[in-house]
């Protein structure tokens, strides 16, 4: 019987953490004050688990709220790595990787859910990187 994709992404992923982390330890993130600031899960709220590894190689785990915008994770990172690069103000992408391919997580109204990122890895990278040029550019 072949496993379902979603699941077979989880154990690929799961699987990477192990040979990538090695002997990391993963933060498990509680901020109280600003947690509806992430749009975090409430209580009885389905949660969507997401871990994001910096560039420090610092990888962080948070449960935010799987039907709210994931626009709450990109104010998170941004807090993030503002206190990692010392208060300075550095543009990011969250990327996901899947085997070869990879896929940028993009800022917006989408929710958790609809992307499908519980229980992933997200890659903060900094920088905009090649940006794709149209015809005639």
């Amino acid at each position: 019987m072949p496993v379902p994709a979603r699941t077979e992404s989880f154990f690929q992923d799961a699987g990477y953490l192990r040979a990538v982390l090695g002997n990391s330890n993963v933060v498990e993130e509680e901020d109280g004050d600003a947690a509806s600031d992430y749009g975090e899960a409430a209580e009885g709220e389905e949660a969507c688990s997401v871990r994001v590894r910096f560039p420090d190689e610092q990888v962080v785990q948070k449960d935010f709220g799987a039907a709210r915008p994931v626009e709450g994770l990109f104010r998170y990172c941004h807090r993030h790595s503002v206190s990692a690069a010392g208060g300075g103000r550095r543009a990011f992408r969250l990327v996901r990787f899947a085997g070869a391919a990879s896929e940028e997580i993009r800022r917006g109204d989408a929710t958790f859910q609809q992307l499908g990122l519980h229980c992933w890895t997200l890659h903060l990278l900094f920088g905009l990187g090649p940006r794709a040029h149209g015809v005639g550019h």
